[in-house]
């Protein structure tokens, strides 16, 4: 008998450059959720108003992987400990 593979769970974590980067993003996780992969994306999963520290938190904490978006805007944001 064969034994189902758990859904692996991923975060993914950007900085909202521009309207194309996000929907970059968008598309990349909307093509691992196509192939099987459960994806927490704030696009999705974050209410406007919600609390983005404890959402980056729980979603890195709840997650098998997470995805670094990396542009020179995440960097600077993260030298600066902007969310």
């Amino acid at each position: 008998m064969l034994q189902s593979q758990p859904t692996p769970k991923v975060f993914i974590s950007y900085s909202h450059d521009s309207t194309a980067h996000k929907a970059w993003v968008l598309t990349l996780a909307t093509r691992l959720e196509g192939n099987g992969v459960a994806v927490t994306l704030d696009q999705w999963d974050l209410k406007i108003g919600g609390d983005l520290p404890h959402f980056m938190e729980s979603g890195l904490s709840d997650s098998d992987r997470v995805i670094v978006v990396c542009t020179d805007e995440y960097v600077r944001k993260a030298n600066a400990m902007q969310s």
